[in-house]
């Protein structure tokens, strides 16, 4: 410090040496943004920018959590356990599998369901359903395929299944073939096949009276009768399948699988076969599709004979 005619060696103690120094008070800085990379910022300023930032202990995000041109992993050792929590049954959960940004595969739980669902996000579909709690818990909701050394030959084994609950059938008069209806639904399932595809059927429904005898047939291209698995050709039996025999106590009938190899002129404009009940008779004979006694009927193709 210069004063008259006097030169202080050791500096003004009240003073910051600007070759470094220690202070014993705060020095306050206003709360705002430094102007600089090198500029002093405030506690203020600190305090409020490591507030929006993710603990490494663990924290919770309220947003979305975004990972570009990265991999998100997830170490879990011992007990831990990943997941996600909806809070409650009226909530939504969902996991989405996306490629460039679009939507291709989801997991949801949707509100009111504590099934598992697996949906393709390209048309919405449903493919498969997991039930909780539940023998079987996995349900198939489209066509399936199995890939690998399939049984009997076959590299490829597909199901499909129909459950028909639009209302129980009267079967009416009939003296020629037909397909049996319920309202408008058709008693029948279709499963993607190839000519020379092994079609297996199996039904599964509760019927009462008489006056119609019945049968299972596989359609053609057209949608009508193109041959009976009661005979696996285009005449039927004259009295229909044995095991739909119009119920008598003397001749029970026991119904089982079915099998039909799809022929020409047996596949649709879609890539599908299909399997239907028929009647024909003078009618009167109830086949039951509710809710309460549905219609069901699987169908499982097994592919081509092997060579």
């Amino acid at each position: 410090m210069t004063a008259t005619g006097y030169v202080s060696t050791n500096g003004d103690p009240r003073k910051v040496d600007v070759a470094g120094d220690t202070m014993t008070g705060d020095l306050v800085l206003p709360d705002s943004s430094p102007d600089t990379a090198l500029s002093a910022a405030s506690r203020g300023y600190v305090d409020a920018t490591v507030a929006d930032l993710l603990p490494l202990t663990g924290g919770t995000v309220t947003g979305d959590l975004t990972v570009e041109d990265a991999n998100l992993v997830v170490d879990s050792t011992g007990t831990a356990i990943n997941g996600v929590d909806r809070g409650s049954t009226s909530a939504y959960a969902a996991y989405a599998l996306r490629t460039a940004g679009v939507d291709r595969w989801a997991w949801q739980m949707s509100p009111g369901s504590q099934d598992l669902h697996l949906v393709d996000s390209a048309n919405g579909a449903e493919v498969l359903r997991v039930t909780p709690g539940v023998t079987p818990a996995v349900t198939f909701t489209a066509d399936v395929t199995f890939a690998g050394a399939g049984g009997g030959g076959g590299t490829t084994v597909r199901t499909v299944d129909e459950r028909i609950t639009a209302g129980d059938v009267t079967l009416p008069s009939a003296g020629s073939w037909a397909i049996a209806t319920s309202g408008s639904t058709p008693l029948a399932a279709s499963i993607t096949a190839a000519v020379g595809d092994r079609i297996q059927a199996s039904p599964s429904f509760m019927r009462a009276g008489g006056g119609s005898f019945l049968d299972l047939a596989i359609l053609n291209s057209a949608g009508t009768i193109s041959r009976y698995l009661g005979t696996d050709s285009a005449s039927p039996l004259l009295e229909g399948h044995p095991a739909y025999y119009p119920q008598a106590a003397s001749f029970p009938g026991t119904p089982g699988t079915m099998q039909i190899v799809v022929g020409s002129g047996e596949v649709d404009g879609s890539g599908k076969a299909t399997i239907a009940l028929v009647y024909q008779g003078t009618g009167g004979e109830t086949v039951y599709a509710s809710a309460t006694y549905p219609f069901y009927l699987l169908l499982t193709n097994i592919g081509g004979e092997p060579a």
